[in-house]
């Protein structure tokens, strides 16, 4: 995949947008929309994936888009035999070289809190290990925890664990074998391999009940991977799979949860939840139409008070905060509207 690959992609459908950062741009999704990426599965790369703007090459390659055992997009079965190592309840830090330093990224951004706190857990020997998986042609993928700004699971200490490394080029990822012999080497915290060689189904019924973890990432090879979550995690959630409303879905696909509970829904409630999102999708792209179009017509140097004005004029009261988002603030239309709609949720 080159940058010219990427933007058409991510042409695909609102959830997506590019950063540009200097002479980096990297590509995410605001929001999962399970139907984009079963239908297009090279949109699973727009991850966190990072391009050098002038080349057109890409620099730095995280994991692709994964998936729960059981969800449809999944390429992992229950009978697949697989490894697995520890799934590490953080924020995805990708570390790489770029002009002869080393930059991190996280899912969405390349200047984020999440990478700016990350910098200062980087230590002789992470850095050590990055430059040289760089050498050898890999991105290193590192999970940034906090102990104060957990994601669901609380963790005593600030870590940067290595649970990671992927192929910038050709996107084979290492296996949960060799993360550990690399990270052995370097001195480094890992995640640790919990199975080795079963059957995927084996896992999930060995850790449906463990409390305190998010479960575990499982290795078919080097190349399918799935995620195999605790039931006390997916708890965590408060949905039931069998009563979902539509509120609910909006919710989970807002707080971009929905991968968490698509697994374990029956068909019927599968329906329901593409039906929603369709349905949210849909106001989205409009939106996104709308204030595109719009920008497209006016001049964007006149005064903040001019402007102002202008909005006052055409635009109804409650989209207002779009529009003086992407102005005011720097949103990308897509993100503004996002947003937007994210407060609006549970009317």
């Amino acid at each position: 995949m080159n940058l010219k690959e990427a933007y058409k992609l991510s042409q695909l459908s609102p959830m997506f947008y590019s950063k540009k950062h200097n002479s980096l741009v990297i590509f995410s999704y605001h929001f999962v929309d399970p139907i984009v990426f079963q239908n297009y599965p090279q949109t699973r790369e727009l991850r966190g994936i990072v391009f050098d703007s002038v080349s057109g090459e890409v620099v730095a390659r995280p994991f692709p888009k994964f998936f729960n055992l059981g969800e449809d997009a999944c390429t992992v079965t229950e009978d697949t035999e697989v490894s697995a190592n520890e799934k590490i309840d953080g924020s995805l830090v990708t570390a790489f070289v770029y002009n002869q330093r080393i930059q991190l990224a996280s899912k969405g951004s390349l200047n984020s809190w999440v990478t700016q706190e990350a910098t200062q857990l980087l230590t002789a020997n992470h850095k050590k290990l990055v430059k040289d998986l760089y050498d050898r042609g890999y991105t290193t993928i590192f999970e940034y925890i906090s102990k104060d700004k957990p994601v669901v699971i609380h963790y005593p200490h600030s870590k940067l664990i290595f649970v990671g490394a992927r192929s910038t080029y050709s996107g084979e990822l290492m296996t949960p074998e060799v993360i550990v012999e690399i990270a052995e080497r370097y001195n480094v915290p890992y995640a640790h391999i919990q199975f080795q060689n079963v059957q995927a189904w084996e896992i999930k019924k060995s850790i449906r009940n463990k409390e305190g973890i998010e479960g575990v990432v499982a290795y078919a090879d080097s190349a399918n991977i799935a995620k195999i979550k605790t039931e006390w995690y997916f708890l965590l959630n408060k949905y039931s799979p069998m009563n979902l409303t539509e509120k609910q879905i909006r919710k989970a696909f807002f707080e971009q949860t929905i991968d968490d509970i698509y697994s374990s829904l029956p068909e019927a409630s599968k329906q329901r939840v593409n039906e929603v999102i369709a349905k949210i999708t849909k106001r989205i792209e409009k939106r996104v139409k709308e204030v595109s179009e719009f920008f497209e017509t006016v001049n964007t140097s006149i005064s903040r008070k001019e402007f102002a004005l202008l909005v006052q004029k055409s635009v109804k009261p409650e989209q207002r905060s779009i529009y003086y988002a992407v102005q005011f603030y720097g949103k990308s239309v897509e993100e503004a509207v996002f947003e937007y709609f994210k407060k609006h949720a549970s009317r």
